[in-house]
Formats: C-alpha cells, structure tokens, sequence
C-alpha cells in the first residue's frame, strides 16, 4: 500500500511511517465510504420509489436497490471493509487501540439496553417498530463519541 504524505498545520515533525499508513487508510475508507453512499443513492432512485417513509428524505436508505449493486455493496461491506480493518488494527498505537475498544464497549452496552427494550416496548404498542438503520446508526454515533472523546482527551 503506498503511504500518503498529508502533514497537519500542527504537524512540526514529518509523519512517521505508522501514521502515513494510518492516514492513508483513513483516506481510502472515506472514498469507499462516499462512493458507498452514491451508489446506494443512485441505485435507490433508479430502481423508483421507497416504502420506508421514514427514510425517504435521506435517499440513501430507502427504496430497493438492483440486485446486482445489491450484491456488489454486500461483497465491498463484507469482504472489503474487513480487509482495510485489519490492515487499521495493525497500524493504531496502544492508545487508540484501547479508544476504540472502550467505544465498542459503550455502544455494545448501549445496543444491548436500547434495543430489546424498544422492541419490548413496540410489542406493547407503545413505540414505533423499531427501524434497523437508526439502531445501526445509533449505535455507530455513541462508537465514535466514545472514540473520540477518548482519543483527544
């Protein structure tokens, strides 16, 4: 993989090795991630109207996809997103190693809370069915709050 040069405005000394590697993959995940989210917008538009109301402002969550682009984001989230993880776990240092198992740990607990008591709480008619991807994107806010707060902190 070739390291990218990227110095920070309150960088005084050159990058080290790690930390190039460490940004160029932080790069590479955030290309993926934006031609992730154009392609499930796209595909979402192209294939017509969405049936999750509650989405449908975002675009990217609403809607069929083709099978094909369907098949194609699977295999990248599923093959490629590991790939690039494991590459990023040998290229962190001690600290944000443990940033980000302690924010894995706060969201876990948060998912294991939050989401049987919403779903007891719509079995009894009390709440809305509870929706997959604000879990998901919930449990991925309090991840990065965790890490972050950790991290700088």
């Amino acid at each position: 993989m070739i390291a990218m040069e990227v110095k920070m405005a309150r960088d005084k000394d050159p990058l080290t090795p790690r930390e190039a590697r460490n940004r160029t993959i932080m790069a590479l995940s955030m290309v993926i991630g934006g031609f992730f989210a154009a392609a499930l917008i796209a595909g979402s538009q192209w294939m017509g109207e969405s049936n999750n109301a509650y989405w449908d402002s975002l675009g990217a969550f609403s809607g069929p996809l083709p099978p094909l682009l369907t098949v194609a984001l699977a295999a990248l989230w599923g093959i490629v997103l590991p790939i690039i993880s494991l590459f990023w776990m040998r290229t962190i240092d001690e600290h944000e190693r443990s940033a980000y198992r302690d924010g894995a740990e706060v969201a876990a607990f948060a998912y294991m809370m939050g989401a049987p008591i919403w779903w007891i709480l719509w079995r009894g008619g009390l709440v809305a069915e509870p929706d997959g991807v604000f879990i998901f994107f919930t449990f991925n806010s309090i991840y990065l709050a965790v890490w972050l707060w950790r991290k700088y902190h």
